[in-house]
């Protein structure tokens, strides 16, 4: 796309323009009102490095690209790799702690399930289903590590 226009000053309207030039420059106009030129990037992903020629092309469509958009899209993909992997690890510890509640609800239900009771392990008195009827009565887990690393 051309960024001149040719108007025909003879046209009505256009009175204006017959002292001046007939051919407008687009970019003179963008230049001078302080106006950036819309940019397009390729959005194609596969990039070609030509260490040679010391080039970067899409592989698509053969569009030569411009280095700082190519490091651009280095960067967003490398993001997105660290923001996966973020995601990943945060799912790996919050399924690590369900386990160790999982595995404790089922050696309570083992021993439930027995005739057996699970014992307390400070009081040692043994804890039933019905204790927990109503939701039992409640600690924070930070607060009861706190007060059991505490000395007696």
């Amino acid at each position: 796309m051309s960024d001149r226009i040719i108007v025909d000053p003879s046209e009505s309207g256009n009175e204006h323009l017959q002292a001046s030039a007939s051919v407008i420059s687009l970019a003179d106009v963008r230049v001078s009102r302080g106006w950036s030129r819309p940019s397009k990037v390729c959005e194609h992903k596969s990039l070609v490095y030509s260490s040679r020629d010391r080039r970067i092309e899409c592989k698509d469509c053969d569009q030569p690209i411009e280095a700082f958009d190519a490091f651009m899209t280095l960067v967003r993909h490398f993001d997105s790799m660290e923001d996966a992997a973020r995601r990943r690890e945060h799912q790996t510890k919050e399924a690590a702690g369900a386990v160790i509640v999982r595995k404790a609800a089922k050696a309570l239900d083992k021993a439930w399930g027995r005739k057996m009771a699970p014992c307390c392990p400070h009081c040692d008195r043994g804890l039933l289903p019905e204790d927990f009827e109503r939701g039992g009565s409640q600690i924070g887990q930070d607060f009861e590590r706190a007060r059991r690393r505490r000395p007696a």
